[in-house]
Formats: C-alpha cells, sequence, structure tokens
C-alpha cells in the first residue's frame, strides 16, 4: 500500500544522453517513500512513462497524485533534464529539482540560455518546495536570472546554493529576493566565499524573514564582524558556521543573544579559531540554550584550559544529545571536566572526542560518567597516540553500562592485550552495539581470544574492524572458531594482520558457515600460492560474499 497524499513522493535520477539514446533506463530509480521499489521504467515512442510499472503506480500518475523530486549529477543530464521536463509535468507534481555537478572534475558553467531554460521550466512547477544547484558556477548574469526565478517560487521552502561561487556580489543580488520568499524554512549557502560583506546583507534581509530556521554558512570566510551580522535572527533553529574565522571575538558577539534563540536545536562553531578563550566566552551564553541537542566545537584548540571552562556550560544543556569535540588537543585534565559535565548530560546519544590527547587517567574519569548516558549510541575516542591504555577498567565497566552502545570506535589508541581483556570482559553486555573499530592498535594472538569468546554475544554486531594489528595465526584461528556464532556480522576487516598460511586455512574452513558475512577483507597478509588458489576456490563457491586478498608473485 502506498503512503498518503501528502507522502507519496518519488526521487527521479536523469539519465545521461548516451544512455538515452541507447534506450536504456529513462529513469535510473525510482524510489517510493514506502518499502516498496518501483521497477525501472524505459521511454515508449510517445515519449511516456509507461513499462512495468504496477497498475497501483499508473493510477496515481493518471491522477497526478505523486510528486516527485528529480535529479542531475553532471554535465550531460542537466541539458537532458531541461528537455524532459515537459514530459515530467504532464505525469507529476514536481516538487524538488536537484542539480548536483558532483561528478564533474571541474566544475561548469551553466551553457548558453540553460539557466533560462530551466528558468522557464521551474517557474512553472508551481508546488516546487525544494531547489538545489550544487558545484555551478555563477556568473553575475546568472544570479540575476536565478533572483527572477525565485521571485516566482510561491511555495519554496528548501533553498541550497553550495558552491555556486556567489560571492558577496551574489548575495548583493540575491538578498532582497530572500526576503521576500515567505515560504522560505532553510538556507544553505555553504561554500561560496561571501565574507563579512556579503554575510552583512544577508543578515539585514533575514531579520525581516522570519519564516527562515535552518541556516548553513559553512566555509564562507566570514570573521567576528560578520557573526554580529546574524544576531538579527531570533527565529533560528539551527545553524551552521563550521569553518569560519569567528574567533574569540564573533564568539563573545553570541552570548547576549544566545537566550534570545529560545528555539536554537543545533550550532556548528567546528572550526572556528575559538581557542580557549572563545571557548570562555562561549561558554557563557551556552548556559542559556535550554533547547540545543546538537553541538559541534571540533578543531578549535581549546586545550584544557578552554574545555575546562567549557564543560560546566555543557552540563547544563538538559536536551544536549550529539556533541563533537575532536581535534581540540585535550588532555587527561579536560576529560576529566568534561566527565563532570555531561554526566548531567542525560538525553546524551552521541560523543566524538577523537583526535585528542587524554591517556587512560581521563578516560577512566569518563567511564564513571558513562552510566548516566544511559542513551549513548555513538562514541568515538580514536587516534589518540599518546593515550597509555595499558589499564582502563573503569572506561571498560562504564561502557557495559551503556545498553544503548551501537558505535564504538576505538582505534589507534595503543591498545594491547591487558587492555583488550578489560574491553573485552564487558563488550559482551553490548547487545546493541553494531560497529566496533579496533583498527591500527597493537593487540596480539592473546588479546584476539579474548574478543573472540565475547563476540557471539554481541548479537547485533555487523561490522568488525582489526586492520593493522598482529593477530597472527593464533588470533584468527581463535577468531574463526567464533565467527559461526555471529549470526549478525556482515563485514570482517582483518588487513595487514601477519597472518600466514596456517591462518588463511583456517579462514577458509570457517567462511562457508557464515552465512552472514557480505564482506570480508584479507589483504596485506602474505600466503603462498596454494592457499592463494584455496582463497579464490572459497571466493568462487560463496557468492553472496566479496573477499578481498593479495596476489603475490
Amino acid at each position: 500500500m502506498f503512503a498518503p497524499a501528502s507522502r507519496r513522493r518519488l526521487s527521479l535520477n536523469v539519465p545521461d544522453e548516451r544512455k538515452f539514446k541507447r534506450g536504456d533506463a529513462f529513469i535510473d530509480y525510482i524510489n517510493a517513500l514506502e518499502t516498496e521499489t518501483i521497477e525501472k521504467m524505459i521511454p515508449n515512442e510517445k515519449r511516456d512513462v509507461c513499462a512495468r510499472v504496477s497498475r497501483s503506480v499508473r493510477n496515481l500518475l493518471r491522477e497526478k497524485k505523486l510528486s516527485i523530486t528529480i535529479t542531475a549529477r553532471d554535465g550531460s543530464h542537466v541539458s537532458n533534464l531541461i528537455r524532459q521536463m515537459d514530459n515530467f509535468m504532464t505525469l507529476f507534481e514536481i516538487k524538488g529539482i536537484e542539480i548536483n555537478m558532483n561528478t564533474d572534475r571541474y566544475r561548469r558553467f551553466f551553457g548558453a540560455n540553460e539557466l533560462e531554460s530551466l528558468g522557464e521550466k521551474i517557474v512553472r512547477c508551481r508546488k516546487l518546495t525544494h531547489l538545489t544547484l550544487n558545484k555551478i558556477r555563477m556568473r553575475a548574469e546568472d544570479v540575476g536570472r536565478l533572483a527572477l526565478v525565485l521571485e516566482q517560487c510561491a511555495s519554496l521552502a528548501h533553498l541550497d546554493l553550495r558552491w555556486t561561487w556567489l560571492y558577496a556580489e551574489g548575495i548583493e543580488t540575491l538578498a532582497p529576493v530572500l526576503s521576500r520568499c515567505s515560504s522560505l524554512s532553510s538556507l544553505d549557502l555553504g561554500c561560496n566565499d561571501i565574507g563579512n560583506e556579503g554575510v552583512e546583507k544577508l543578515g539585514a534581509v533575514l531579520g525581516q524573514c522570519k519564516s527562515v530556521t535552518h541556516l548553513n554558512l559553512s566555509n564562507n570566510k566570514i570573521g567576528a564582524r560578520g557573526a554580529q551580522a546574524l544576531l538579527t535572527c531570533p527565529s533560528l533553529v539551527e545553524l551552521n558556521l563550521y569553518g569560519n574565522d569567528i574567533g574569540p571575538d564573533g564568539a563573545a558577539a553570541f552570548v547576549p543573544v544566545l537566550a534570545q534563540f529560545e528555539s536554537l536545536t543545533s550550532l556548528n562553531f567546528g572550526l572556528c579559531s575559538l581557542g580557549p578563550e572563545g571557548a570562555r566566552r562561549l561558554a557563557e551564553g551556552l548556559k542559556k540554550c535550554k533547547a540545543l541537542t546538537y553541538l559541534n566545537l571540533s578543531s578549535n584548540n581549546m586545550y584544557n584550559r578552554g574545555l575546562c571552562i567549557l564543560a560546566p556550560a555543557l552540563g547544563q544543556c538538559a536536551s544536549l544529545a550529539h556533541l563533537e569535540l575532536q581535534c581540540n588537543n585535550f588532555g587527561d585534565e579536560g576529560l576529566i571536566s568534561l566527565a563532570a559535565g555531561i554526566g548531567q548530560c542525560q538525553a546524551l546519544t552521541h560523543l566524538d572526542i577523537s583526535k585528542n590527547r587524554y591517556k587512560s587517567e581521563g578516560l577512566n574519569s569518563l567511564g564513571i560518567k558513562l552510566a548516566q548516558c544511559s542513551f549513548l549510541a555513538y562514541l568515538d575516542v580514536s587516534v589518540c597516540e599518546s593515550m597509555c591504555f595499558n589499564s582502563v577498567q573503569r572506561f571498560a565497566e562504564g561502557l557495559g553500562q551503556c545498553a544503548c552502545l551501537a558505535h564504538l570506535d576505538l582505534s589507534r589508541c595503543a591498545i594491547q592485550n591487558e587492555a583488550m581483556g578489560q574491553l573485552a570482559a564487558v563488550l559482551g553486555r553490548c547487545t546493541k552495539l553494531q560497529y566496533l573499530n579496533l583498527c591500527q592498535n597493537h593487540i596480539q594472538a592473546e588479546g584476539m581470544g579474548m574478543l573472540a569468546d565475547v563476540l557471539p554475544q554481541c548479537k547485533s554486531l555487523k561490522a568488525l574492524i582489526l586492520r593493522w594489528n598482529m593477530i597472527k595465526n593464533n588470533g584468527v584461528q581463535r577468531l574463526m572458531s567464533r565467527l559461526a556464532q555471529c549470526t549478525s556480522l556482515d563485514h570482517l576487516d582483518l588487513y595487514a594482520n601477519s597472518i600466514e598460511d596456517e591462518g588463511a586455512l583456517s579462514m577458509v574452513q570457517a567462511l562457508p558457515e557464515c552465512t552472514s558475512l557480505a564482506f570480508v577483507n584479507f589483504q596485506g597478509n602474505e600466503v603462498s600460492t596454494a592457499v592463494v588458489k584455496a582463497l579464490t576456490a572459497c571466493a568462487a563457491s560463496l557468492p553472496h560474499l566479496t573477499l578481498l586478498f593479495t596476489k603475490y608473485d
């Protein structure tokens, strides 16, 4: 059964001209919101979409009760989309158009009259709500044409113009039109180098446009002066300023008005040059953000001093669910303070503190507080090169109490056998764990054996990453003896583990029993020609399995 009319939407990918001339798939895929996937359709001589469509879908097409989003992903797709728009409009109610030049090596300009032709079609889509133009170089005349089109899109709710080279001049052209888009709720202008001048012009009109609740200005060379121009937008729910040089002064500008952002749920200040002083100033405002659920402060070099000041403020964000603090150069002192703060964030589900400089003391303090984060599902403490992971008993015990934990990344943490044993002892309690990354540690056969013994208890585990360890033959044999009991596991990475013939043969014997496995990476392990033949035969006999291995000369 299809969803009610308000939820009936298809997504169409327009094929390139070469495929169209061959008569192959006219539409790469059509996917209903329901789990049912509609079969591919082929054009007939009347340029009508007709073949192999279920009767219920044909009826909906006839009644024009299906709304669609059309996607074009390179230059030839754009030309084809423009030509086929009339056909689409006779069959569907077009709600979204997405043109994304991801596959073009050099970002293209619109061709002669392309934007003008596309604009004429867009204006005829009376119920268009989503428009995306990504990675297309906008010339001044293109921006002017786009402004004329937007003027007539009364229903437009989401506008995405990332990577369109607008600069401040383009914003000056678009700003008056945006102020009159009364339905516009989401505006994405990331990666356009609009600078302080551009954001000041934008801020002047957004203060009048109360409908805009989601604003992305990431990577736009905005400084403290530009950040202040956004203070006229109190209706914002999501604000993304990632990759701008906001600095401590820009953070200070937000403090007096953060209390006015009563509906603000998402704030991204990643890579904004905050430093310890910026963290101190931002902390004052965060205490007032009672509705905040998402906070990204990654790559700001806050060090211990900044985190010690910020942590108590985080503890007052009672609704905080997603916190990113990777790449901030804090150590044990900072993590101990953070642990005390997030212990009060009982709604926390996602915590990323990777690429910092803490050791086992800080992690153990975090472990004590993890028990209070009963909804934590994602934890990343990876790439801590200075970590001495020789004793993490309390951290491990905390993990064991995270009943909802689904994603755990402990890669590049210098984990040795002792620490692996402490972690393995509690991982069996993490029955919802789906992803476990232990790559580039110092795990040997003994540690692998302890982990293998508890893996069958991880009933939901789907991906196990063990690359760049030293489990060798004995370790992989211990793992293979338990693998068939891991009934959910579909991805196993054993790249570069010093495994030789004996271990490889144990894997060949075990894989036929592992019916859930879909991918195994065994590359980087040097085995003999005879074993390579055995691996080749094994891969050929298991069509559901992708088995990667290295063939040495």
